[in-house]
C-alpha cells in the first residue's frame, strides 16, 4: 500500500471511530465546545467588560445577560467589578450571600466569620501586613466561591461548605487560626466547628503551608505541582475543586503588580499544572475560567497564548533483566540487619562509605547521620516493636535502600543523594531537627547542606506534620491516603520510591513481638497502598516486593476472607525469625 493510501485510510478509521463514539455518548463534546467557545468571544467582549462593566452594579449585569450563557458570562466578568469596590462593600456582597442560607446555617457562618476576623487581627505573618487588603482577599475569594457554584446550580455540591472552605484556606497560612504549639495545623478544630467533612475538604483546598526559601526553585517547584496532582484523582470533593479555583482567579486578578518574569510563571502555571484543578467539574466552570483568563492575557501587549511550562524531563526507565541473585541477597541482608544492634549497624554504614564514595561524599553522609541521629536520640522515641532505639530503624531502611539502589543497577538512582534522604527520612515529621520543629526550617537547611534534591526526596516520602485527633479515624485515614496518592504520579523520584519501599520492607521485617492488631494493620496497608509507590519501578521490584509479603502472610497464617491472622500468632510471634 501507497504511503499516502495508508495515511488516508488511517485518517478514516480515526473519523469513523470519533464518529461511533460521539452517537454512544462516549465523548462529551460539551466542556470542549464550551472552552472554544470562551476563547472565541473574549476578543468580541473584553472592551465592553474592561470599559463599563466595572461601572455597573452586578445585579444590573445579572439582569442584562439572561439566558445560560449569560449567567456564565456575568460570573466571569465578576472579578472586575470586584475589582473595583472597598473591602467593606465586599463584605456587604458577602453578608447578602449569609441572609439567603437557612438561619441555622446563616449562625454557623458567621461564627466561623468572627473566628476568622479575629485570627487576622491578631495575626503578625500576613504578607501585606495591611488587614483592609486581607479582609479584601478573602471577601474576593469567597464571593468567587460562591457564584462559581451557583453558576452550575450547586450540582453535587454543598454551598455552606464551599463558602467556609473558601474562608478558612483564605487565612490559614496567614494566622494562628489553627496552630499548635509545634507548628502543626491542628485540622481537628475543623472537625469540632463543623464535622468531618469540611475538614476533609481542607486537607486539598491549601498546601500545608511551608515556606522554602526563593534561591531552592526545583523545590518550590516540585511542591506546587505536587498539591495540584491531586486533584487528578476523582475522589477530591468538588468543593475542594471549587476553592481553589476562585483562589487562582483572585491571583489572576493581581498579575499585572508581578514582573515581566513572575508574570510568565504564573500564565505558565495557570496554562499546565493547574489545569488538573478541572477535572471532573462542569464544563461551564471551565469557560468561565478560560474566559477570564483569556481576558487578562488579552490585556498585555505581549502575546501570552503559548506560554508553556518547562516540564521537567522524566527519566526512562532502563530496561532490567530478572536477578533472582541480587533479590535474594537484599531479603536475606534486609533480615539480617534488623537482627543488629545500632553500633554493628553503624559499623556496617561505615565500610560502605569507604568502599562506595569518595572523601567529601563520605563527609556529607556522616554530617547527615550525625545530626539525624542527634534529633532522634533528644525525641527519646523507641520503636513500637522493641526497646530499640529510633536510630536503629533509621539505619536498616538507610542499608537497604544503599543495596536496593546498588543491587538493582538503577541507573535513575543516585546512591549518595537516596542515602543522605534515607537518614533523614524520618526527621521531619518526628524531630525537632536543626532546633526547630517547623518543616520550612528543616527542608530549606537540608536544602542548603545537601541540595534540592535530596530536599526534594525527603519531601516526597514525608507526611507534612499537620494535627489530627486520634478519634478522628476517617480524617486520619484520608490524610494517610492523600500523601500515598501522591505516588501515583510520575513526577515522584525513582529514588523517592526506592526510599519508600524500603522503609516499608524495614518496617516489615520488625514485627517481632509486636501486638496482633498491629500487625494486621501493618499488612493491610502494604497490601492496599504500596501498588502506586511501585508503579514506574520495574517489575522486578514489584515482584520482589509483594513476595516477601505473601512469605509474611504465610508465616503468619493470614485469612483473606477476614483480613484477620491465625488465633495461634502469639506463641508464633516469640521466636518469629521472619
Amino acid at each position: 500500500m501507497r504511503r499516502d493510501h495508508f495515511k488516508g485510510y488511517k485518517m478514516e478509521t480515526k473519523r469513523i471511530a470519533i464518529r461511533e463514539n460521539l452517537k454512544s455518548g462516549k465523548i462529551d463534546l460539551k466542556p470542549h465546545l464550551l472552552s472554544s467557545l470562551a476563547k472565541a468571544t473574549f476578543s468580541f467582549t473584553y472592551f465592553i467588560a474592561k470599559s463599563i462593566i466595572p461601572r455597573m452594579e452586578y445585579s444590573t449585569i445579572k439582569a442584562m445577560m439572561p439566558g445560560s450563557i449569560g449567567k456564565y458570562l456575568h460570573v466571569a466578568c465578576l472579578p472586575l467589578i470586584m475589582k473595583r469596590k472597598s473591602a467593606s462593600e465586599l463584605t456587604e456582597m458577602f453578608q447578602d450571600i449569609v441572609n439567603g442560607f437557612p438561619k441555622d446555617d446563616q449562625i454557623e457562618i458567621m461564627e466561623a466569620y468572627q473566628r476568622v476576623s479575629n485570627a487576622l487581627e491578631n495575626s503578625d505573618l500576613l504578607p501585606t501586613k495591611n488587614l483592609e487588603l486581607e479582609i479584601w482577599d478573602m471577601m474576593f475569594n469567597i464571593i468567587m466561591a460562591n457564584e462559581l457554584g451557583a453558576a452550575i446550580d450547586f450540582k453535587d455540591l454543598d454551598p455552606k461548605l464551599t463558602l467556609m472552605a473558601s474562608m478558612y484556606s483564605s487565612v490559614i497560612d496567614r494566622t494562628y487560626l489553627c496552630a499548635t504549639t509545634e507548628a502543626k495545623l491542628n485540622y481537628s478544630l475543623f472537625v469540632e466547628w463543623h464535622g468531618e467533612d469540611l475538614a476533609k475538604i481542607m486537607i486539598y483546598t491549601k498546601a500545608i503551608p511551608l515556606n522554602i526559601d526563593e534561591k531552592f526553585t526545583s523545590l518550590i517547584k516540585y511542591y506546587k505541582r505536587m498539591h495540584f496532582n491531586y486533584f487528578k484523582r476523582r475522589d477530591i470533593p468538588k468543593e475542594a475543586r471549587i476553592v481553589v479555583i476562585a483562589a487562582r482567579m483572585n491571583g489572576l486578578n493581581k498579575i499585572h503588580t508581578l514582573t515581566e518574569d513572575e508574570r510568565l510563571k504564573q500564565i505558565a502555571f495557570t496554562h499546565s499544572t493547574f489545569r488538573s484543578a478541572f477535572n471532573f467539574l462542569q464544563g461551564e466552570i471551565r469557560f468561565i475560567f478560560d474566559f477570564y483568563f483569556e481576558s487578562i492575557k488579552s490585556s498585555f501587549k505581549k502575546d501570552y497564548r503559548f506560554v508553556e511550562e518547562n516540564k521537567p524531563s522524566v527519566d526512562k526507565q532502563s530496561i532490567i533483566y530478572s536477578k533472582k541473585e541480587a533479590l535474594e541477597a537484599i531479603v536475606i541482608y534486609s533480615k539480617e540487619l534488623v537482627n543488629r544492634s545500632v553500633e554493628e549497624l553503624e559499623v556496617i554504614l561505615l565500610a560502605e562509605l569507604h568502599n562506595r564514595f569518595l572523601d567529601e561524599d563520605k563527609a556529607a553522609i556522616i554530617d547527615a547521620y550525625e545530626s539525624a541521629k542527634q534529633a532522634h536520640a533528644d525525641t527519646k522515641e523507641v520503636r513500637i516493636t522493641s526497646d530499640l532505639p529510633y536510630i536503629h530503624h533509621v539505619l536498616v531502611t538507610s542499608l537497604i535502600g544503599l543495596k536496593m539502589g546498588a543491587l538493582m543497577n538503577y541507573s535513575y538512582v543516585e546512591t549518595k543523594e537516596l542515602l543522605i534522604a534515607a537518614l533523614y527520612h524520618d526527621t521531619i515529621e518526628n524531630t525537632k531537627i536543626f532546633g526547630t520543629s517547623d518543616p520550612s526550617v528543616q527542608l530549606n537547611e537540608i536544602a542548603k547542606k545537601h541540595g534540592e534534591k535530596v530536599a526534594i526526596i525527603v519531601l516526597q516520602v514525608t507526611k507534612l506534620p499537620i494535627y489530627i485527633n486520634k478519634e478522628h479515624d476517617s480524617l486520619r485515614a484520608d490524610y494517610k491516603k492523600r500523601n500515598l496518592d501522591s505516588f501515583s504520579f510520575r513526577e515522584v523520584l525513582k529514588s523517592a520510591r526506592v526510599l519508600k519501599v524500603s522503609d516499608r520492607i524495614a518496617n516489615l521485617h520488625d514485627l517481632n513481638g509486636a501486638k496482633r492488631s498491629f500487625i494486621e494493620r501493618q499488612l493491610i496497608y502494604s497490601d492496599a497502598y504500596f501498588k502506586q509507590i511501585l508503579k514506574y519501578l520495574s517489575t522486578e521490584f514489584g515482584s520482589f516486593f509483594y513476595s516477601l509479603l505473601v512469605d509474611l502472610k504465610d508465616y503468619y497464617g493470614w485469612d483473606e476472607n477476614t483480613q484477620h491472622i491465625t488465633q495461634n500468632y502469639e506463641k508464633k510471634a516469640d521466636s518469629a525469625q521472619i
